[in-house]
C-alpha cells in the first residue's frame, strides 16, 4: 500500500470544558477479591476478560519469591470469584510486573515485566503464557532486552491482526539521553522456528521526546500512537504518531507537545475512536494546584482531534482534588462515555472510579462512580490500573487498586450501575 507524506503540525488552542461536579458516588462497588501476599500483592494495570468472563491480570510483588505474579480470578456458578496463581516469577522469568496482560484468540496471554533475565535480574522481557489442556499454565519468553536495545519495557502489549507485538521501553536505544538512552518502540515477530524476533521502530533521542512508558494504539490505517512522558526532561510530555513506510522503516511526528496547565507527564495509554481522534490522561497538569495534587495540577483528560493535518488538543475535564487526582486511564462505552480511575483524591484521598459523559456544547460531565477508602477493610486504595467492561450488557466494571484490603496486598473489585 502506498502512503502518502503527511506534515503534522500541532494546534495552540487548547480548549477547557471545566464544570462543578457532584461529588456523591452513584454505583455499587465492592471486592470480589483481596490478595494477601502469597497469592500476589500490588495488582498493576488493567484487567482482560474473556468470552467465560474470566480475568487475567499481573501482580507487582508477592508470590513464592515476593516479585510479582500472573493471576486469573474465575466466577463460580453459586456467585464469588475462584484465584488461580498461573505464574509465580523468580527473576529470569519476570520481575516486578508492571502493566498487565492481553489475549490472543486463542487464548494465550501476553506481557512484559521492567526487570529480569538470564542472570535472573535484567533489563527486562517480553512473556507468554500457555494454557493446557489439564488446566495448567505454562511461560515462554519471547525476548530478552539487552538494555542498550531496549531496558524497562513498559505495557500492555499491542497485538496485530498477523501476531506481532508491539510496545515501548523507557530506556535504551541510541544514547542520546545518556548511557542509558531515550527508550524506543518496538514490534516482536514471530518466526516459523518458533522464535521471536524484535524490530526497533523508532528510538526517542530526547528532542523528539523521552520514556515511552505506555501503551500503543493503532488507527486504521495502521499508524500506531503512543506517548512519551519526558520524566527525566524539563518538558512535560508528548503525543507521537508512527508511520509505516514502503521501505520497511516507519516516520515519526510529534502531534503535541504538554505544557503544563494543558497536561503533564501522560500515562496510562491512549484509546481512539472511529474519526481517529485520541483520548488519554495526564495525572498532572490542569487549573487546579492544591495542597492534595502536584504543584502542576491534579491531572485530567484530553482530547487531540485531526483536522487534516492539524491536531488540536481539548482538554474534556481537569479534576480538582475531592473530584479525584492523577487519573490512570479511560476507556469507552457505546454511548460515547468514557470511564476511568484515579490513583489519589476523592473523598478519603485514595482513588475514585468515575465516569465522564458529553454534552451539548463540548462539555463533559463527571459522576463519581466510588471513592477508595484505605481505612476500610473491605475496600481497595489507589488505583494503579484503569477499568475494564464485563463481558455481559449489565455494564459491571472491573479493575484493582495497588493497596487495601483485610492485608493490605490490593484488591479486584466490581463497580456495577
Amino acid at each position: 500500500m502506498i502512503r502518502h507524506s503527511k506534515t503534522l503540525r500541532t494546534a495552540a488552542t487548547v480548549a477547557f470544558s471545566l464544570l462543578l461536579l457532584p461529588l456523591s458516588t452513584t454505583a455499587l462497588a465492592q471486592d470480589i477479591f483481596q490478595f494477601s501476599g502469597n497469592d500476589g500483592s500490588q495488582p498493576v494495570g488493567n484487567l482482560s476478560l474473556d468470552s467465560a468472563g474470566n480475568m487475567y491480570g499481573m501482580t507487582s510483588g508477592g508470590g513464592a519469591d515476593g516479585i510479582g505474579t500472573a493471576f486469573e480470578l474465575m466466577p463460580l456458578p453459586g456467585g464469588g470469584w475462584k484465584q488461580v496463581v498461573l505464574r509465580s516469577f523468580h527473576g529470569r522469568d519476570g520481575f516486578y510486573p508492571g502493566a498487565g496482560l492481553i489475549l490472543d484468540s486463542l487464548g494465550n496471554l501476553y506481557g512484559v515485566t521492567p526487570s529480569g533475565g538470564p542472570n535472573g535480574d535484567g533489563c527486562g522481557l517480553a512473556l507468554e503464557l500457555l494454557p493446557a489442556a489439564n488446566g495448567d499454565w505454562s511461560e515462554r519468553v519471547l525476548h530478552y532486552f539487552d538494555c542498550t536495545h531496549g531496558k524497562s519495557p513498559q505495557g500492555p502489549l499491542l497485538l496485530d491482526a498477523s501476531g506481532d507485538l508491539y510496545g515501548t521501553t523507557s530506556f535504551g536505544g541510541d544514547g542520546s539521553c545518556g548511557y542509558m538512552g531515550c527508550g524506543i518502540v518496538y514490534e516482536l515477530i514471530p518466526s516459523e522456528n518458533g522464535k521471536w524476533v524484535k524490530k526497533t521502530l523508532h528510538a526517542f533521542n530526547g528532542n523528539d521526546g523521552e520514556d515511552p512508558a505506555g501503551g500503543l494504539v493503532f488507527d486504521k490505517d495502521g499508524d500506531l500512537y503512543g506517548f512519551t512522558s519526558d520524566l527525566f526532561q524539563s518538558s512535560h510530555g508528548t503525543i507521537f504518531e508512527l508511520i509505516p513506510l514502503l521501505d520497511g522503516k516507519w516516520r515519526r511526528s510529534v502531534l503535541h507537545r504538554f505544557q503544563g496547565p494543558d497536561g503533564a507527564y501522560p500515562a496510562g495509554g491512549l484509546i481512539i475512536d472511529m474519526e481517529g481522534n485520541l483520548y488519554g490522561v495526564t495525572p498532572y497538569g490542569g487549573v487546579y494546584a492544591t495542597s492534595d495534587c502536584h504543584p502542576l495540577g491534579c491531572g485530567l483528560v484530553f482530547k487531540l482531534t485531526r483536522n487534516h493535518n492539524r491536531w488540536t488538543e481539548t482538554i474534556l475535564y481537569a479534576f480538582s482534588g475531592l473530584d479525584g487526582a492523577n487519573p490512570v486511564g479511560v476507556i469507552f462505552d457505546s454511548y460515547g462515555n468514557l470511564y476511568g480511575t484515579t490513583s489519589r483524591g476523592g473523598t478519603y484521598n485514595d482513588g475514585t472510579v468515575f465516569k465522564l459523559s458529553p454534552e451539548t456544547g463540548g462539555h463533559w460531565s463527571e459522576t463519581l462512580l466510588h471513592t477508595f477508602d484505605l481505612k476500610d477493610p473491605t475496600d481497595g486504595a489507589f488505583p494503579a490500573g484503569g477499568v475494564a467492561f464485563g463481558d455481559d450488557a449489565a455494564g459491571n466494571l472491573y479493575g484493582t487498586t495497588e493497596f487495601g484490603g483485610q492485608y493490605g496486598a490490593g484488591v479486584v473489585y466490581e463497580v456495577s450501575p
